[in-house]
């Protein structure tokens, strides 16, 4: 229901690629916007904002792998 097959034979998995898109928009969302706030400018922000991104992406990645394997 959700695949389509291109002209060249390549099959996409339109759930899955919509699923990385708002997986990949939410990352760049929460990581920049954690970065944008506090900045990078003392050793705690630094660490502030690599936290943001780490954490981001490991509850992304689980959120979604199940839909796009």
């Amino acid at each position: 229901a959700n695949v389509e097959t291109t002209s060249a034979g390549w099959v996409i998995d339109l759930k899955a690629a919509f699923a990385e898109l708002v997986a990949m928009a939410l990352f760049i969302l929460f990581g920049c916007g954690t970065a944008c706030a506090y900045g990078a400018s003392t050793p705690e922000t630094c660490l502030i904002v690599a936290f943001a991104f780490g954490m981001s992406i490991l509850v992304l990645a689980y959120s979604v792998t199940h839909l796009s394997g």
